[in-house]
């Protein structure tokens, strides 16, 4: 019983912390190479929910959360 009770409780601990990990971030000023060559000078990227939703030359369209200067 103490043994389910421990399982338990370490797995409503992981699942409160997941949402940290999935954080919303803005990188401005970076130099992004794309899988086919392609390089963006002084790009930025906007990550939601730990998913990239955007990947642009110069600044944001929407920023959100964090933002990181990789200059």
């Amino acid at each position: 019983m103490k043994r389910h009770t421990l399982t338990i409780l370490a797995c409503l601990t992981l699942g409160a912390l997941a949402p940290l990990g999935a954080q919303d971030l803005t990188i401005n000023n970076a130099r992004i190479i794309g899988a086919n060559g392609t390089v963006i000078e002084r790009g930025s990227i906007v990550v939601r929910a730990g998913k990239i939703v955007s990947v642009a030359p110069g600044g944001p369209y929407a920023a959100g959360g964090q933002t990181i200067d990789a200059n």
